[in-house]
């Protein structure tokens, strides 16, 4: 458990740091295995996996003019089909995500087209998450697992992709996140509009209350007023 933190403070620490905007990726891999993105060549062994001038940050207010859906529509619709996922879907992730940018880093870490983090990107055997087919075959498996997780619920797999699915199972409900309810809404919106459908914010506003729904108004001996979503620790003041 040591050594897996270890490895992945080292990677973190890397793809935290800001990106030039016109800079080439390298990969390197350790001695230990621990695999290393980066903007500089660290030796030897470090390996061009993006040759880059005019990488962006993720958004839609920086688009690469190169890249667009069409550029990778077969990619999307053979991976969406082999794991069961609407090929619509995935096209409103990657939009939402990274504007169909395969060079997108984000501010947190996040790379390439589906905007998976470099953990991520590990757990689903993304070696190379810069490579168009790798990343989409991940974030596809990824997404595919969160739909079944979820029941089928798209907009809590949606909410658990952007904030992780931990706190979505913690809170029950898409977690009350400003930048997590705007995802959902945009990639929902994009999703409906691919599908020729109106977008429906009533929806994911539903899903939102449920988290304050399950909140507990209580009132202690001492006249003190508490919110809590839980008894634990407070049961014996009634």
């Amino acid at each position: 458990m040591i050594f897996l933190m270890e490895a992945l403070l080292v990677l973190l620490l890397v793809l935290f740091s800001a990106f030039d905007s016109n800079a080439d990726i390298y990969k390197q891999i350790s001695d230990d295995g621990v695999i290393v993105f980066s903007n500089a060549g660290s030796g030897a062994d470090s390996k061009i996996v993006v040759r880059e001038k005019n990488a962006t940050w993720k958004g839609d207010k920086h688009p690469d003019p190169g890249c667009s859906r069409e550029t990778f529509r077969e990619t999307v619709e053979e991976k969406a089909r082999h794991y069961n996922v609407d090929p619509q879907l995935v096209s409103a992730v990657i939009r939402a995500e990274s504007n169909w940018n395969p060079a997108a880093v984000s501010a947190k870490g996040a790379l390439g087209l589906m905007q998976l983090m470099p953990s991520t990107a590990a757990l689903l055997g993304v070696t190379n998450p810069f490579d168009p087919a790798e990343n989409i075959e991940g974030g596809v498996r990824y997404i595919g697992n969160l739909i079944e997780r979820f029941n089928g619920n798209l907009i809590l797999a949606l909410a658990a992709y952007n904030a992780g699915p931990g706190l979505v199972v913690k809170k029950g409900a898409v977690p009350s996140i400003p930048e997590t309810v705007s995802y959902v809404n945009r990639v929902m919106q994009y999703y409906n509009s691919g599908r020729g459908l109106a977008f429906n914010a009533d929806e994911i506003g539903r899903e939102v209350k449920k988290e304050f729904v399950r909140m507990k108004k209580i009132i202690l001996e001492d006249g003190t007023l508490l919110f809590t979503n839980t008894y634990n620790c407070v049961a014996k003041s009634y």
